[in-house]
């Protein structure tokens, strides 16, 4: 059963040389069905997406596992084809689900201690000529019509935001804008906010901020709880704000993604069920939040 992944963030599986050279070695990957020899060409490949080409990479030499990946803002049924997908597992990359802070946090909230959430603070932003290393002004990011602005390529807060807290969002509302000095022709700025039934949820993103950050808040009837995704802190305060948790995590970035592929060829193999949160069908709603904000 083919596996298909969309969102360009699962690429950054590349980063691992040494993974790819061994499925190269193993004859495991294929772009759009020629087979890559040489390391250097898949990075390469992996890192041209700027330029708004669609890819299909087989990880499989039975062709089981496929990873599709696609410019942000477009449906994988799109790109793939309603046809090849029928019948056929496929989830999407988000790689935040993957992330080990988040699924303690997931696990920390099933536990119902603290009470009625009231408000909850996701946030990420950063500057973004620090973060495009190379000449930020060519890259995707700048540019709307190749999938950039904050709202559609910092969809994972979109997303994660869900898998925290699934209870049915209500209403919708947002705003977003280009409103620095950045030379881009996308919006570097985006307010999110879902209306749960007893909760509201409110997302910032940025290109602009000096100091990178990215957190969640949740203030709830009983406590507190950050969680500090760059810092690696997750802290808990009771109701009189006295720390009852207190945890320092130890883990590279490029874990989540191998934590992806892991989970991916599970998938292949049949020994684990797609969850809802990475389905297609989530990441073309996640996509229609976006897409409604923008109308706003």
């Amino acid at each position: 059963v083919p596996v298909v992944i969309a969102v360009r963030d699962m690429l950054k599986l590349a980063r691992t040389a040494a993974e790819v050279k061994k499925m190269i070695h193993k004859k495991l990957l294929k772009i759009n069905g020629r087979e890559i020899k040489d390391h250097r060409e898949a990075l390469h490949l992996f890192n041209i997406l700027h330029a708004g080409k669609n890819y299909i990479l087989t990880f499989s030499e039975t062709g089981k596992f496929i990873l599709v990946e696609t410019s942000h803002g477009e449906s994988p049924y799109k790109v793939i084809g309603k046809k090849m997908l029928k019948n056929k597992s496929a989830f999407v990359g988000y790689t935040m689900i993957f992330h080990p802070m988040i699924n303690e946090l997931k696990k920390i909230l099933t536990t119902n201690k603290f009470g009625d959430i009231h408000l909850v603070q996701i946030h990420c932003g950063s500057y973004l000529p620090s973060w495009r290393t190379s000449d930020y002004t060519k890259n995707y990011s700048a540019n709307k019509k190749l999938g950039g602005g904050v709202l559609r390529e910092l969809i994972h807060e979109t997303n994660y935001a869900q898998f925290l807290f699934p209870d049915p969002i209500k209403k919708i509302s947002g705003y977003w804008a280009k409103i620095s000095h950045l030379k881009i022709r996308s919006e570097d700025m985006g307010l999110l906010v879902f209306i749960q039934k007893n909760k509201n949820i409110v997302i910032t993103l940025n290109y602009f901020q000096r100091l990178p950050e990215r957190y969640i808040k949740i203030h709830a009837e009983k406590g507190t709880i950050f969680c500090d995704l760059i810092n690696k802190d997750l802290k808990i305060f009771d109701e009189n704000n006295k720390p009852t948790y207190n945890k320092k995590f130890e883990f590279e970035r490029n874990d989540t993604f191998i934590n992806e592929l892991k989970f991916a060829t599970l998938v292949s193999a049949r020994k684990e069920k797609i969850p809802s949160i990475l389905s297609l069908d989530q990441a073309i709603r996640d996509l229609g939040i976006i897409e409604k904000i923008k109308k706003i």
